[in-house]
């Protein structure tokens, strides 16, 4: 056997290894989760991870009514950790791409039709607003309608 086939079965042996030591674990943490959820009904589903993560669910609902389909979003979200020790503005705007749907979370403020902020005012960015909304400290500001 060449050296190329002896390592590809040894990552094809570790990749199996590994996938029956961690399978107990995984499939026991999942059964659990499925056991949490479904007792929630299918809008606390969509919450869940929001409020899991001490995230600001109400002010995404704020968000949700204000956002449309074909609209690009950018989150403008202040300092800080989750309760996961993720950085705040990553788990908001982690959060918003499945709870904003079917509007996209754009990445720079520049290429957004719309600018969401919590505990950050838009204004901050020097854009200019064909609208602002304001639900303390939640944020809503139009630059333009999607195309």
């Amino acid at each position: 056997m060449t050296p190329r086939v002896v390592a590809v079965w040894t990552c094809i042996a570790l990749a199996l290894l590994s996938s029956a030591l961690t399978l107990p674990d995984t499939w026991r943490w999942l059964s659990e989760q499925h056991t949490e959820l479904e007792e929630l009904g299918p809008a606390d589903r969509i919450q869940a991870p929001g409020f899991n993560n001490r995230l600001p669910v109400g002010g995404f609902d704020f968000f949700h009514a204000n956002v449309h389909r074909g609209d690009s979003v950018y989150v403008l979200a202040r300092p800080g950790t989750t309760v996961r020790g993720v950085d705040f503005p990553t788990g908001a705007r982690t959060f918003a791409r499945y709870y904003l749907l079917p509007a996209i979370v754009v990445e720079r403020p520049e290429d957004a039709t719309v600018v969401v902020g919590i505990g950050r005012d838009p204004r901050e960015l020097g854009l200019r607003y064909r609208s602002e909304l304001r639900q303390d400290p939640f944020y809503v500001a139009r630059i333009r309608d999607p195309s």
